[in-house]
């Protein structure tokens, strides 16, 4: 029995070890490269074999639930219509299947805080989603102009059920509003530009080097090169 387990698991591997046993038994000094091959066959097979049960699994599964802002900067007294969506990807996987609630909470000291929370009643999941993309927008909070209160740690909890009725609380990944008035925007905004520019000398820099490189390596093999 314990042969077969080995040869249905793997009957290249079950054939090199049954070489190898033949090999120990009849052990003539000119068979015994052959049998170091086969050791070495056999520990290659095992490797590739549990490379293969490592790769099967995702290190890192993408979240069903996300949360998501409308705009790239958030500036005290300045950003106006400010929005935080929460939503849901249908192609990753949940085990929720209905949802009695939706929260968006923000981090405090200590714990988390409900800013705004939606009632679902229990609908299915996958119901009104957009079938075109697979998602749907499961809760949106809006503010008119950012205070000092926009600023901080948000994510979105889920609660519902699985299909055994059991009940289910998942999240969505931290997003954070960190804190930004307009003068540290501004200094933000010129380091960013100072970065581009040195960027763009080096890579001009780099160009003329390698445009001397290959006129000189032109000139040693009498070759002139076109403009």
């Amino acid at each position: 029995m314990q042969f077969y387990h080995i040869f249905a698991r793997s009957p290249l591997l079950f054939l090199a070890g049954l070489v190898n046993a033949v090999l120990n038994r009849h052990a003539y000094p000119g068979l015994r490269m052959l049998q170091q091959a086969t050791g070495l066959v056999l520990l290659m097979i095992f490797l590739s074999q549990a490379s293969g049960r490592g790769q099967s699994s995702s290190p890192n599964p993408r979240r069903p639930f996300s949360l998501t802002l409308n705009t790239p900067h958030v500036i005290l007294d300045v950003t106006r219509n400010i929005r935080l969506d929460c939503g849901y990807d249908g192609k990753a996987a949940s085990q929720i299947r209905y949802v009695s609630s939706v929260r968006l909470m923000k981090k405090s000291n200590p714990g988390w805080t409900k800013i705004a929370e939606t009632k679902w009643y229990n609908v299915s999941l996958r119901a009104r989603t957009d079938k075109k993309s697979n998602e749907k927008n499961l809760l949106k909070y809006r503010w008119n102009v950012a205070d000092e209160s926009v600023f901080g740690i948000y994510r979105c909890d889920v609660i519902g059920f699985d299909k055994m009725a059991a009940s289910i609380h998942e999240s969505s990944t931290k997003l954070e509003l960190p804190f930004m008035d307009l003068t540290s925007f501004l200094i933000k905004k010129d380091n960013d530009h100072h970065r581009e520019m040195e960027s763009f000398r080096q890579e001009i820099a780099e160009l003329k080097a390698d445009s001397i490189r290959d006129r000189e390596k032109a000139k040693q093999y009498k070759i002139t090169p076109h403009d």
